[in-house]
């Protein structure tokens, strides 16, 4: 089996990953996205509440909701208040530890 890599953004595809906070959360949104969305991690190697064990949650724009760029696990949750996104529990974990942080580019 071969291992795959994923670049992403601690800072539109039908199906885009997001990795969010404290608890290690990847956050898949499914449906409509915005264009250049990457991969969102709440945290990395050296923060205190880090780890490569990651609780998958569907993220999807309401109707009507123009998908932005999603850069933070907090935006995310702060979307979700406002009522213009769901977030479900999709009730997997992933083993996947980060490897490298850099700067994108």
């Amino acid at each position: 089996m071969a291992a795959s890599t994923q670049q992403g953004s601690n800072a539109g595809d039908d199906e885009q990953h997001f990795e969010a906070g404290a608890d290690a959360v990847t956050q898949l949104v499914r449906g409509r996205a915005a264009k250049g969305q990457l991969t969102v991690f709440g945290s990395e190697p050296g923060e205190s509440d880090y780890n490569p064990l990651l609780e998958e949650i569907w993220v999807t724009w309401k109707k009507g909701v123009k998908p932005v760029l999603l850069g933070r696990d907090d935006q995310i949750k702060g979307l979700a208040k406002k009522g213009k996104l769901t977030m479900k529990d999709a009730h997997i974990v992933l083993n996947a530890p980060i490897l490298k942080v850099g700067k994108g580019g």
